[in-house]
C-alpha cells in the first residue's frame, strides 16, 4: 500500500507539473480537474489504510521493543547464568589443581623425609663401618702383636735352648 499512496502522491506532482501557467497571474494555472478529483479520491480511499498502517507500526512498534526487552532480559539472564557456570568451573578447576599441588607438595615432602631418613641411615651405616674397621683393624694389630710376642718369646725359649745345647756340647767334650 506504501507504493500505491506514494504513486498517488507522484501523479498529483506530475499533473501540477503539467499544468499550464496562467498569464499574469503568479501561482495561477490550469489543471486537468477531473484528473485532479480521480487523484485526490484516490489518495482518499487510500489514507484511512495508510492511517491504519501506520498505526498498525506504532503498535508494532511499541511491541518489537518490548519483545526486544524481554529477549535482552534473557540474554543478560543466560550470560549471568553462562558466567556463574564459568566461574563456578573455573573454582572447581582451581580447588583441583590446588589439590593436587598440595598432594604433590606433600609427596614430595614425603620424598625429602624418605631421602633425609634414608641419608641418616646410611650415614649411621658408613659411621658403623668404620667403627668396626678401626676395631677389626686394632684387633689385628693386637694379634698379630700378641702373635709376634709369643713367637718371639718362643724363638728366645728356643735360642735358650739352643745356648744350652751349645753350652752342654762343649762342657761335654
Amino acid at each position: 500500500m506504501d507504493n500505491d499512496f506514494e504513486k498517488g502522491l507522484q501523479e498529483l506532482e506530475d499533473l501540477l507539473e503539467d499544468a499550464w501557467n496562467v498569464a499574469f497571474l503568479k501561482n495561477k494555472m490550469i489543471v486537468d480537474g477531473a484528473k485532479i478529483g480521480k487523484c485526490v479520491s484516490e489518495l482518499r480511499l487510500r489514507l484511512p489504510g495508510e492511517i491504519k498502517r501506520a498505526r498498525e507500526l506504532i503498535q508494532n512498534k511499541d511491541t518489537m521493543i518490548q519483545t526486544a526487552q524481554e529477549e535482552a532480559k534473557q540474554m543478560l539472564e543466560r550470560a549471568k547464568k553462562s558466567a556463574d557456570l564459568i566461574n563456578a568451573n573455573a573454582r572447581a578447576n582451581a580447588e583441583s589443581l590446588l589439590e593436587r599441588a598440595k598432594a604433590q607438595a606433600e609427596e614430595m615432602v614425603n620424598q625429602q623425609e624418605i631421602l633425609r631418613v634414608a641419608n641418616e641411615r646410611a650415614n649411621a651405616i658408613l659411621e658403623q663401618a668404620r667403627n668396626d674397621a678401626i676395631n677389626m683393624r686394632t684387633a689385628t694389630i693386637n694379634y698379630v702383636e700378641n702373635a709376634m710376642t709369643e713367637s718371639a718369646r718362643s724363638l728366645q725359649v728356643s735360642m735358650n735352648a739352643l745356648e744350652q745345647a751349645r753350652g752342654s756340647l762343649h762342657n761335654n767334650g
